[in-house]
């Protein structure tokens, strides 16, 4: 079924955010790497002429929208990390469903370059800002 948004219905578009939900959360390592993106919102909707699971997000490297887009023709997945103001600040347009969390986690959280304790240490301090606290150390 290759659709333009103004064929997708809302029951499509429910359903291939269910799959793209349920594959994301397979493929992450951990529950707690999905919660330290900080997600308060996913939702259904369309982004690029795509079907796709919308994320709000509160992470390290990237706070803002998340649009994880099936791209039906290349059966691919599609990633836009998206400001406030509604600008692409990253994206990934060749992501396979084994390795959608990893990706995700790259693009939200967790730079792969960046040293084990560094990243803790960040993540802290992110965590303490987050609730109104101080860390000290």
């Amino acid at each position: 079924m290759n659709t333009t948004t103004n064929e997708m219905t809302a029951s499509y578009i429910n359903q291939v955010a269910k799959t793209i939900n349920s594959q994301m959360l397979a493929s992450v390592e951990s529950a707690f790497v999905f919660w330290s993106w900080g997600v308060s919102r996913k939702f259904a909707t369309t982004y690029k002429n795509m079907a796709a699971l919308g994320l709000r997000v509160s992470g390290l490297l990237h706070k803002g929208f998340v649009y994880i887009c099936y791209n039906e023709g290349r059966d691919v997945y599609e990633v836009y990390c998206v400001n406030m103001k509604g600008d692409i600040k990253n994206s990934n347009t060749e992501v396979y469903c084994d390795n959608l969390g990893f990706v995700l986690d790259c693009m939200i959280e967790k730079d792969p370059a960046m040293k084990e304790d560094t990243y803790k240490a960040k993540a802290l301090r992110d965590s303490a800002k987050k609730m109104g606290m101080t860390v000290t150390a």
